[in-house]
C-alpha cells in the first residue's frame, strides 16, 4: 500500500531546522526510528510533525512521544472534531457565517501570535458546537502548517453576542475531548488565554468547562470586562481589530482572510486523515468504547 505524501505547502523540516539550534536531526531519526518500532502507529509522519512535538515538550524526546501519542488517540477517539475536515464542505462554510477564527497580524511583546475567537452572527439556530470546535483547531492547525514553530499564542475568546440558547447547542463529549486536546495533544504552546466582553453567560459556560480543566491550563485564563485595561497591557491595541477596541483593521478582513487562507490547505486536511492508529477504540476490556451524545438540554444548570 502507497503512503500518502503531504502537500507540497506544509511548511519543511529545513526551514524548522533554521528557526532554532534546539531542534536536531538525531532528535528526528529517533523519533522516526521509534514510531516505526510501534505497530499501530501509522508510518508517513512527516519529520516536520516530529519537530512540532519536540519543540512543545521543551525538546525531550520521551516528552514528545508521549505527547505524540496522546495526539494520534484523541485524533481517534473524538470523530467529531476530526473528521469530514473538508474546508469548503457546506457545514465548514456554515460556521463561517456565524463564527471568525483567525491568527492577528504581529506579535505580543513577548513574542506571543494572538489567536480570536468569536461571533458575528448572534442567531444561534444554525450554530453547531462541534463544527464551531472542529474549526478553531482546524486554523490553529493551519497556523502550524503554513509557518510552523512559534513561541506560543495567546488566545483571545470574545464573548460578545454569546446567549443561553447557544449554550444549549454545547455538547458535553465535546467539551471534554476538546480540552483534552488543547491541553495535552495540541503541539503548540498556548501561553495565556483571553475572555472578553464577559457577561453572565461566561459564568455558566465556566461551570461546564471547568471539570475537563486542568490546573496549568486554569491558571492561564483571565476574565475581562468593562474597559479591559489589563487586557489591553497584554495584547497591544494595534494587533487587535477595530471593534474590540484595537486598530489594525475590521473584523470582516481578517474572517475573509482567514477563511481563504484555510481553503488553500484542503489538501493538508485530506492527507491528515491518514494519520491515525490502525486499530480501533478498545477499551481495557477489548471492547468498543460507546459513543456519549450528551446534550446539555438534558441537564440542569443553575
Amino acid at each position: 500500500m502507497r503512503l500518502m505524501a503531504p502537500p507540497d505547502n506544509v511548511i519543511s523540516l529545513e526551514e524548522e531546522l533554521k528557526k532554532t539550534d534546539r531542534l536536531k536531526l538525531e532528535d528526528i531519526e529517533d523519533l522516526r526510528r521509534r514510531v516505526n518500532e510501534i505497530p499501530s502507529y501509522p508510518k508517513n509522519v512527516p519529520d516536520v510533525l516530529f519537530s512540532w512535538f519536540l519543540n512543545c515538550s521543551n525538546f525531550e524526546r520521551d516528552l514528545a512521544m508521549k505527547y505524540m501519542d496522546i495526539n494520534l488517540k484523541l485524533r481517534e477517539q473524538a470523530p467529531e472534531l476530526f473528521e469530514n475536515r473538508d474546508p469548503l464542505s457546506a457545514p465548514l462554510q456554515t460556521v463561517w457565517d456565524l463564527t471568525e477564527y483567525y491568527i492577528l497580524p504581529g506579535l505580543t511583546a513577548d513574542g506571543y501570535k494572538v489567536f480570536y475567537a468569536g461571533v458575528h452572527d448572534c442567531e444561534p439556530t444554525l450554530y453547531d458546537f462541534c463544527d464551531a470546535c472542529k474549526m478553531f483547531l482546524m486554523v490553529g492547525e493551519t497556523e502550524l502548517v503554513q509557518h510552523g514553530l512559534c513561541k506560543g499564542i495567546v488566545v483571545v475568546m470574545d464573548c460578545k453576542g454569546a446567549s443561553f440558547r447557544h449554550l444549549l447547542k454545547v455538547k458535553l463529549r465535546t467539551v471534554k475531548s476538546f480540552l483534552s486536546y488543547v491541553q495535552e495533544g495540541i503541539p503548540i504552546n498556548i501561553a495565556q488565554i483571553h475572555v472578553i466582553n464577559v457577561s453572565p453567560i461566561v459564568d455558566k459556560m465556566n461551570y461546564i468547562a471547568k471539570p475537563f480543566i486542568n490546573k496549568d491550563l486554569m491558571d492561564k485564563v483571565k476574565f475581562h470586562s468593562g474597559e479591559m485595561k489589563e487586557f489591553y497591557e497584554t495584547v497591544p491595541r494595534e494587533l487587535l481589530p477595530n471593534e474590540i477596541g484595537g486598530t489594525a483593521g475590521p473584523r470582516l478582513n481578517f474572517r475573509i482572510a482567514s477563511k481563504e487562507n484555510l481553503a488553500k490547505y484542503r489538501e493538508w486536511f485530506d492527507f491528515e486523515k491518514t494519520l491515525r492508529l490502525n486499530y480501533g477504540k478498545v477499551n481495557k476490556n477489548g471492547r468498543k468504547v460507546e459513543e456519549i451524545d450528551e446534550s446539555l438540554q438534558d441537564l440542569c444548570i443553575d
